[in-house]
Parts: C-alpha cells; structure tokens; sequence
C-alpha cells in the first residue's frame, strides 16, 4: 500500500476465530475497458513497459457489475431494486508492487476501516453510511430506502478519515 493513503483496517483483537470477512480479487471495469482499448489503467506503458496505474484505490466501496468487473460502488433504492453486495477496496489498481497487477481487493463485511473518500457532511457517530460513487456518506433518512452499507465507527471523522463499521450483511434499508 501507498505511504500517502489515510487507509487503515483497524482491529480490536478479537477473540481467536473471530476475525471474518469475504475477501474478493476483481478486475475493475477501467482495466477492461483499457485492455480493449489498448492503453489505460492495467496496460503496459509503450515507453516504460510498467502497468499505467488505475484510479480504484484503497477506502473506495466498490460492486461487481453484470459482467463481473468492479465498479464504484452506489446504494441502490431498494423499494424497486435488489439490495446490492459492496466491498471496501484494501489494495487498489494504481500500485503494481503486489502480485494483483491490474485487479483489486475487496473486502465484504466483517471489518472496520478508515478511509478518506467520504463525501462531505454531517457525521454522527453510530448512525448508516451509504455509497454514492464510490464514496461513503451519511445516509439521509431513516425512510428513505436507500441502502445502508455501513456504520459510523466510535472515532467518526478524525484528522480526515471517516471510521466505518461494515458488517457481512446485505442491509434493505
């Protein structure tokens, strides 16, 4: 990972065997779409022969697509949608120092995080985030029927980084 990003996971050391959570290897949709393409995120620069870097980095919520790629991430209204599986981006395509050129890694629930891409707004401690593009925000209205994908954590925003509790569920409201 990246000296400069503000992501972090975070843990209270939990009791042995309690440490849970879908972790998912995905290619992003831009390195798809690049490697059609023939230059882009995950394709060979002509010059310097190293992988362009993509911009799906660490703290981002993303989703599969239809086809199966990684997209950003957005909450859907579930009173006319299916409620969608999100994950939080852990390694992102724009560092190729891993094994995972041009694919990222995902965690689903199960896990506290912090994370600078948030949107700006009012953060209460405790109460759902939901994902617009990729980035958390505080969701709007208890009745509003967009998705809640997570929580926020006991820290809230500090020294800008949001603290966000996702937990392994598919959440309808």
């Amino acid at each position: 990972m990246k000296l400069n990003e503000k992501f972090t996971l975070r843990t209270d050391m939990p009791l042995t065997g309690g440490v849970a959570g879908i972790w998912l290897v995905m290619k992003p949709k831009e390195v798809a779409d690049a490697e059609q393409a023939g230059s882009g995120p995950g394709v060979p620069d002509p010059t310097t022969g190293t992988p362009v870097p993509g911009t799906v980095v660490p703290g981002y919520g993303v989703e599969l697509d239809s086809n199966g790629l990684a997209v950003l991430g957005s909450s859907p209204n579930v009173s006319s949608a299916f409620a969608k599986m999100f994950f939080v981006v852990f390694a992102g395509d724009n560092d190729y120092g891993g094994a995972f050129v041009g694919k990222i890694v995902g965690i689903h629930g199960g896990v506290r995080f912090d994370t600078e891409k948030y949107t700006a707004g009012s953060y209460v401690i405790g109460t759902p985030l939901i994902l617009a593009s990729g980035f958390w925000q505080s969701k709007a209205a208890a009745a509003d029927h967009i998705q809640a994908v997570a929580i926020i954590g006991p820290r809230g925003v500090l020294n800008g980084v949001l603290d966000v509790i996702m937990p392994q569920t598919l959440p309808t409201s």
